[in-house]
């Protein structure tokens, strides 16, 4: 089983999980490699072009249900009259634009001479870690540094390389590369280190607590204690976070649990295993796909179902696609759900991408401009 969840996290998202050798990351010395004389303030109050059509601040919940996908977090983000996401339709990842009154897809570099994959391009070849927060769009380029879209381009925020990033309260979080957790609080421009052995992935922060999954299950952090650490509390398990409930799927049966925030209360939700990479949420459900057989390809793999977060025990199929579906994005206020599918797994998969309405009864193959 272990061998199965870990070609499940690999294989389903595309990327690897943190298999991180992890020391002790004093910074005396400054070992997260972040020069004070260069590194820029965070909390930039310009407002480029680019930036007069964000989104207000988005809540929490639906902020976080899609920095709960992929390894490093974050896709399909909110931002005005767009949605910004990253695809691989033609095999490299490429950051687009989707339009939501007109429902065409762009690239987000407009230049027909450029490759979308280098720093000189104004997507800075970003590929990962794509997070809206505060009305502004974060994401890490190919050497895995933070960047920031302003004036209608990406530039590095810190002088520094990590794993994954995350805002929360006004504070930039990172998992570093030497496998530490800092933050870099109300804007400063030198990180703090909060935990120097920390690899852990899809992290959120609800009131005092930081919420992430390890190899070992789901553990929290208490942000306000004076030596924090990561404390379990729920054994060999992978989660969807929304606030109030922990959704989890354990190891052994991938079947969906919901428990309280501190890990007590554990419920049962589904008789049937549970594809991690698929589940998501919005307010009222949470969207997923099966894993029958925990066959990537199997039974009911081109199946979308909701479950009513009022009414658990009602879940029902809203749709089926023509191939399986890996993952699943919601976008706040917004009234469908969009669906990434493969028609095999590996290198030399081809992704599709479904525009579905939350019910099922609209559904659409979404169309993306010719690349090379």
């Amino acid at each position: 089983m272990k061998k199965k969840k870990a070609f499940l996290l690999l294989i389903s998202f595309g990327l690897s999980v943190f298999l991180i050798s992890c020391s002790k990351a004093q910074d005396p010395e400054n070992l997260f490699e972040i020069p004070v004389s260069e590194a820029q303030d965070i909390q930039d109050s310009s407002v480029s072009e680019t930036d007069k059509n964000a989104t207000p601040v988005l809540t929490t919940k639906y902020q976080y249900g899609n920095m709960q996908k992929n390894v490093p977090p974050g896709n399909f983000m909110d931002f005005g009259k767009q949605i910004l996401f990253i695809a691989s339709p033609s095999g490299q990842q490429i950051l687009y634009t989707f339009d939501k009154e007109t429902e065409e897809i762009s690239l987000f570099c407009r230049d027909a001479t450029c490759l979308h994959d280098s720093l000189s391009c104004v997507s800075a070849g970003v590929v990962s870690n794509l997070e809206q927060y505060n009305g502004k769009i974060y994401a890490l380029n190919p050497n895995n540094e933070i960047m920031e879209l302003k004036n209608g381009r990406f530039e590095k925020i810190v002088d520094g390389t990590v794993y994954n990033f995350w805002h929360a309260d006004n504070n930039l979080y990172a998992v570093s590369r030497d496998g530490s957790l800092v933050v870099f609080e109300e804007g400063s421009k030198n990180p703090h280190i909060l935990i120097d052995e920390y690899t852990d992935y899809w992290n959120v922060i609800f009131d005092q607590f930081l919420y992430g999954c390890s190899s070992k299950g789901i553990r929290r952090v208490n942000l306000q204690s004076s030596e924090p650490e990561a404390e379990l509390i729920v054994q060999g398990a992978n989660s969807m976070i929304d606030g109030e409930y922990i959704y989890y799927m354990e190891d052994k049966t991938f079947h969906l649990y919901r428990c309280n925030m501190d890990g007590s209360a554990p419920v049962q939700l589904t008789a049937y295993p549970v594809l991690p990479a698929s589940i998501n949420f919005d307010e009222t459900y949470l969207y997923f796909r099966l894993y029958t057989g925990y066959d990537l390809m199997g039974e009911d793999s081109h199946d979308v179902y909701r479950l009513s977060k009022e009414n658990p025990e009602s879940i029902e199929k809203i749709c089926e696609l023509e191939n399986y579906v890996n993952t699943i994005y919601t976008v706040p206020d917004y009234e469908r759900i969009f669906v990434e599918t493969s028609d095999t797994y590996g290198a030399e998969a081809k992704k599709e991408y479904y525009l579905v309405t939350k019910d099922g009864s609209d559904i659409r193959l979404l169309e993306f401009p010719d690349f090379q």
